[in-house]
Order: structure tokens, then C-alpha cells, then sequence
């Protein structure tokens, strides 16, 4: 979501008939203050975001978990963040898959289900 007229549409298509949708926004581009102040007033039931540091997405874990907007990011190694990819998530998942669900991430989308679903189950 880039701008006003983004959330005209949103809130007139979307909104006024109570779909629930993914928003995306991105902490890392000009302009990201107004993109995140847009998804904020959406409230939607999840943000897919992209950054360029984890402590960027740190810095924002918050004001998304009072608003009750859950998170999703991709560690898919093509088009991750800040480098936290599959490939490294699979040698090292608590500094990929950990730092995202600390940073306040609670979607994650990843090629490697099982090893995430195997992490996810030591974490408890």
C-alpha cells in the first residue's frame, strides 16, 4: 500500500464488505512512514513487510501486535529480507526463524515446512 488512493480502494472494495485481507508494506523504501500509517488505520488481519534489518521490524513489533495485525514475512531464499533465508535458516534456524518470531513475525513463508515445523516444536 503506497498511498491515500490505496486506502480509498481498500476501504471502499474490501472493507465496506468485511473481507479480511493481506496488506504489504515495505519499512525499507521512501515513503515507508506513510505506507506503515496506511496499514495501521486498515487494520488488516495480516501485513506481509518487508525490511532490510530485523531490528527495522523490531522497532515496529509493538504498535502491530496492539493493533492486531499479525505479520508475514518470506524466508524463501529468492525473496527474503535482510538475508534471512531458507538455506540459512537451515543451518542456523534461531538466527533466521527465531529472531523473525522474536521481532514479532507470526507468519512465516518458507520451502522448508518440516525443518520450520521442527524448530517451532524445540522453541516451546
Amino acid at each position: 500500500m503506497r498511498d491515500e488512493d490505496d486506502f480509498a480502494r481498500i476501504s471502499s472494495n474490501v472493507m465496506a464488505h468485511g473481507v479480511p485481507f493481506i496488506a504489504k508494506t515495505r519499512l525499507n523504501v521512501p515513503g515507508a512512514e506513510l505506507q506503515t500509517e496506511l496499514v495501521f488505520r486498515l487494520k488488516p488481519l495480516i501485513c506481509e513487510i518487508y525490511f532490510d534489518s530485523i531490528e527495522q521490524l523490531a522497532a515496529h513489533k509493538h504498535r502491530f501486535a496492539e493493533a492486531g495485525i499479525h505479520l508475514w514475512v518470506n524466508t524463501l531464499n529468492d525473496v527474503s529480507c535482510a538475508g534471512l533465508t531458507d538455506s540459512a535458516a537451515l543451518k542456523n534456524p534461531h538466527a533466521v526463524w527465531g529472531r523473525l518470531l522474536d521481532a514479532g513475525v507470526c507468519a512465516i513463508q518458507t520451502d522448508e515446512a518440516a525443518a520450520l515445523k521442527t524448530y517451532l516444536a524445540t522453541r516451546r
